[in-house]
């Protein structure tokens, strides 16, 4: 199976869990949580009914290709 990707299509998208963006400020879990801006891929692993709620209200679409 293929994971879909998405791009941000909207200014930005806000409190996007991730563990690709790793810095000085991660918690104890690992998992910081991060704001992208247009044109920005979200990271593996954001939570199906967060992709859902993003993907209703336009700010986030599948990367073509």
């Amino acid at each position: 199976m293929i994971a879909v990707r998405y791009r941000v299509v909207g200014e930005c998208v806000t409190s996007i869990p991730s563990r690709e963006y790793a810095g000085t400020n991660l918690s104890r879990s690992g998992v910081v949580m991060v704001t992208l801006l247009r044109g920005s891929v979200l990271p593996a692993g954001v939570p199906d009914i967060q992709l859902r709620r993003l993907l209703s209200k336009g700010l986030i679409a599948p990367l073509e290709g």
